[in-house]
Formats: C-alpha cells, sequence, structure tokens
C-alpha cells in the first residue's frame, strides 16, 4: 500500500496542477471501511486557510473522486459569506 507521504504529495501536485496554488492537501487519513485515502482540501492564503473540500486517493495511489474547480469556488464562496 502507499505511504500517507506519497498520498500527500500525489494529491498536491493534482492540486498545482488542476487547480492552483492556493489549494493544498490537508493531512491524509485512511479510511479503512471503504479504504481509500481521505484528503482535505485547503485554501491557503497569506490571510486565512479554510477547508473546502476532499478528495478521495485509493490504496494504490489512484485518485478515486476530487470536487471540480467550480465546486472547491462554490464551497469558497460560502465560507467568504459567512466570515
Amino acid at each position: 500500500m502507499i505511504t500517507k507521504e506519497e498520498i500527500y504529495d500525489k494529491a498536491s501536485m493534482y492540486l498545482i496542477r488542476n487547480v492552483g496554488n492556493l489549494i493544498g492537501p490537508g493531512e491524509p487519513a485512511f479510511d479503512g471501511k471503504v479504504k481509500v485515502w481521505r484528503v482535505p482540501i485547503f485554501h491557503m492564503s497569506k490571510v486565512a486557510k479554510f477547508l473546502m473540500g476532499e478528495m478521495l486517493i485509493g490504496p494504490n495511489g489512484e485518485i478515486v473522486h476530487v470536487p471540480t474547480v467550480e465546486q472547491l469556488i462554490k464551497h469558497g464562496e460560502k465560507i467568504e459569506l459567512k466570515m
């Protein structure tokens, strides 16, 4: 099985390439019930860091689910409205 560090690196590279550099992964956690790595996705700026979604990565490193850029933006806008 792939390591936590490898999952983090894979998630980080995917987000940089497909979303941008203000989005980054949090600490991966393995969910043994469904056998996937859950990786929180954070907006990371100099002003604030907040959760925007979650990506799922299989036990062998295959990306199972990532919210679309539009879904991440929509979630981020909801958070901004609450602040």
